[in-house]
């Protein structure tokens, strides 16, 4: 964490004018009146005291409001460029818990246990059930914090904790090891240094997940209406093959070289080899320079200026370092060719930091199967209720609807069966929701950037009063 007072740091100017109260500024203007109409008396009731005072309290809370504004707009902007206020952490401690007897106990979840200091009290809580075993008396387990803060740190072992809910069969609760990890949270000042030295940092390349999704998401000349960046993902995919015709092998020797066409890559690693001289099945498994590989295979017989062909290499997508996936989609749910695909990421790499492998991919689509029976209300027709169903379901939920649609559900968020009947039961027409054959319970999406949308043809029976 910076620290707020190094030399280095840009400290944040407060940009607050000063506050000032009502009847500061009803004072101010008696005494500019009195200075320029030396008779006037300032008389309470008066209408120009009325008039005074009426007008200081507005411009009052409008001077308030002004002070607020300078921090706000900095707290905002801090917060899209990731900067937050670092919350601290709560300390943590194990701690032995001694029984009555050997009945075996349990020590609910959320039990909570004060530590008292000299110039604190802190509380701890188990965030799990601790079992006591039958047979024993004792049990050791780990306790946290309930707040984040420093001043429990390096509390000795064997401090004992009280209790503070009924645990009638706890004879007592000792710490085993030294209190540790409490992180106060951090201060204003200290926040608002750090954002300013943070901001200095910035440049116009794009290096975090945020940036290559704006900078995607913005690109409506390729028709992309929303995108979502996954960090550190290499989605694999098909590298096709290619023959060279410059080969060269030799009877027993795993070596296969090309002067000048193969131009060998690690990435080559794996891909299948055929010709003259070398066995079904062969791949090549390294790669010493451009124009040296080394086989799985030895080769059974000599030869030069051989046509030697690798085969297409398929790989499955996989955490790594260095790579940089954006999913992007089409308002409506519209997948983008291949060449847009192609344009976005031309535009990413323009944009991004050096060393960076960007790839841009087609988001996986959930399609939720829908099988619902509902009861309608008086004055709908089937038709009517089942429209209206679908219309729900799929609009903007900004307006109301559930946004099972790709336009607008929240990446990688499951779809919650109690939620969806409850959209279904709000729908215009809908009496109530009789039963869901599908979906069968709650759904957690699949694939690499998913999305959810309502199914073609959903299956919407509707009983008629």
């Amino acid at each position: 964490m910076t620290v707020a007072n190094a030399p280095s740091v840009v400290t944040y100017v407060d940009l607050t004018v000063y506050d000032i109260d009502p009847s500061t500024l009803v004072a101010m203007a008696v005494t500019a009146a009195q200075q320029l109409l030396p008779d006037w008396q300032a008389l309470e009731g008066s209408t120009e005291m009325v008039v005074y005072e009426g007008m200081a309290v507005q411009i009052g809370q409008l001077i308030y409001a002004i002070n607020r504004l300078p921090g706000a707009i900095f707290a905002t902007v801090a917060q899209l460029y990731g900067v937050g206020m670092d919350p601290g952490t709560p300390p943590t401690v194990e701690v032995v818990f001694t029984a009555a007897d050997t009945a075996g106990y349990t020590i609910p979840a959320g039990s909570t246990f004060q530590l008292t200091l000299p110039l604190a009290t802190v509380t701890f809580t188990n965030l799990v059930d601790v079992d006591i075993p039958n047979g024993s008396t004792t049990v050791t387990a780990s306790l946290t914090a309930t707040t984040a803060l420093s001043d429990a740190n390096n509390t000795p072992s064997g401090t004992a904790l009280a209790p503070l809910n009924s645990l009638w069969f706890l004879n007592s609760a000792v710490t085993s090891t030294v209190v540790t990890g409490g992180v106060d949270p951090e201060t204003n000042d200290h926040w608002l240094a750090r954002v300013a030295s943070s901001l200095q940092s910035i440049n116009s390349a794009a290096c975090v997940p945020a940036q290559f999704t704006a900078i995607a998401q913005n690109d409506t000349a390729d028709d992309v209406f929303r995108a979502y960046t996954v960090d550190n993902w290499n989605p694999g995919g098909t590298s096709p093959g290619r023959t060279f015709t410059d080969g060269a092998v030799t009877s027993g020797s795993t070596a296969l070289t090309s002067p000048t066409l193969a131009q060998f890559a690690f990435t080559d690693v794996g891909r299948t080899v055929a010709g003259t001289g070398i066995p079904a099945g062969t791949v090549i498994q390294s790669v010493t320079d451009p124009s040296d590989a080394v086989l799985s295979q030895a080769a059974t017989a000599t030869g030069t200026g051989l046509t030697i062909t690798l085969g297409d290499l398929v790989t499955a997508g996989q955490t790594a370092a260095g790579y940089v996936t954006v999913a992007v989609i089409g308002q409506g749910g519209t997948l983008l060719t291949t060449q847009q695909k192609s344009n976005v990421q031309q535009l990413l790499e323009s944009k991004a930091c050096a060393g960076l492998n960007i790839n841009v991919i087609d988001p996986t689509v959930n399609e939720i199967t829908l099988d619902v029976t509902v009861w309608q209300s008086a004055g709908y027709t089937p038709s009517q209720v089942q429209a209206n169903i679908v219309a729900a379901l799929t609009s903007d939920p900004a307006t109301g609807g559930y946004g099972l649609a790709t336009d607008y559900w929240p990446w990688g968020q499951p779809v919650r069966l109690f939620d969806l009947a409850a959209a279904i039961k709000a729908v215009a027409g809908v009496a109530y929701v009789s039963s869901i054959s599908q979906p069968y319970g709650d759904l957690t999406l699949n694939g690499i950037a998913p999305l959810a949308a309502l199914g073609a043809d959903p299956t919407i029976t509707v009983l008629g009063p």
